[in-house]
């Protein structure tokens, strides 16, 4: 991520913290700890024998991701020492916070376990592990998240211009396999994007169309907003009892940034999800 790219991020931080204050400190603190993961961006070093465009071309042509979460090409190095940095930026804001600095600490084959874990979605893998050291795993995921995101976004980018994926049509990321956490709404040909929840890779999807199950039954398909935030709602397939969070590029700020975006969204998904009879979202 280059400087202006910085500033980009910082800019529209910002804008969301004046929009939702409620939200400030929390992107205060995520701003606190980007500038660490852009200079990590820059020193990634991915493996170069997981990249083979033959065969990365084939898979994309079979409706297969181009990676999976057991074998996505990471910078383990730049990875761990980011997390250790996060960790100790984190802790001089809070003050000491237990397990936390042990997490990736340990052999590569127990961080490998956590990195996984992260990258497939398993949480009980990941609670079972923060549980031994006495952390928080929403923290813990959230902070291996963040330490992920330069291999993440740095396969993603290399992806983008080396594959068509105009050709994808499914609801999950053509690059890492992971569902999306946003989707936008725009004008044109590309009237909706969805964001991938890992590394933020985006993809042209149908508008009237649910990413999780495929339904595409507009009777089926509803969305929950507040009148006060008319650019940003709550997807819901009434089929599934899944949503996506998502947001309107003609008032919402750009660049979309899932870690900022997904929290500004928070508030309808817990709204949602405290229904009694509501079943849990995202």
């Amino acid at each position: 991520m280059s400087g202006a790219d910085f500033e980009a991020l910082k800019s529209k931080a910002e804008s969301l913290q004046k929009r939702w204050p409620i939200y400030a400190e929390m992107i205060d603190w995520l701003l606190d700890l980007f500038p660490e993961i852009c200079r990590a961006e820059e020193q990634v070093r991915l493996p170069q024998n997981t990249w083979d465009d033959q065969r990365l071309q084939r898979r994309l042509m079979s409706g297969k991701p181009l990676f999976e979460g057991s074998n996505f090409p990471l910078d383990m190095e730049i990875t761990r020492n980011l997390y250790s940095i996060l960790v100790a930026r984190t802790e001089h804001r809070r003050g000491k916070i237990d397990g936390l600095d042990n997490m990736l600490s340990g052999p590569s084959s127990e961080a490998g376990t956590l990195l996984r874990a992260v990258l497939t979605g398993e949480s009980e893998t990941l609670e079972s592990v923060c549980r031994s050291y006495g952390a928080d795993p929403s923290l813990v995921g959230l902070l291996i998240r963040l330490s992920l995101r330069p291999s993440l976004r740095r396969v993603s980018i290399k992806a983008k211009e080396e594959f068509d994926f105009a050709v994808w049509n499914s609801g999950y990321c053509p690059v890492c396999g992971a569902r999306p956490s946003l989707s936008e709404l725009n004008e044109g040909e590309r009237a909706r994007s969805l964001y991938c929840s890992l590394c933020e890779t985006d993809w042209a999807f149908p508008r009237l169309k649910c990413p999780f199950c495929g339904n595409n039954r507009p009777e089926d398909l509803s969305f929950v907003y507040a009148e006060e935030e008319k650019e940003i709602r709550l997807d819901i397939c009434n089929s599934c009892g899944q949503g996506i969070g998502t947001l309107d590029a003609k008032h919402y700020p750009a660049p979309v940034i899932p870690v900022l975006d997904e929290l500004v969204i928070s508030h309808l998904v817990m709204a949602v999800n405290n229904r009694s009879n509501a079943v849990p979202l995202l």
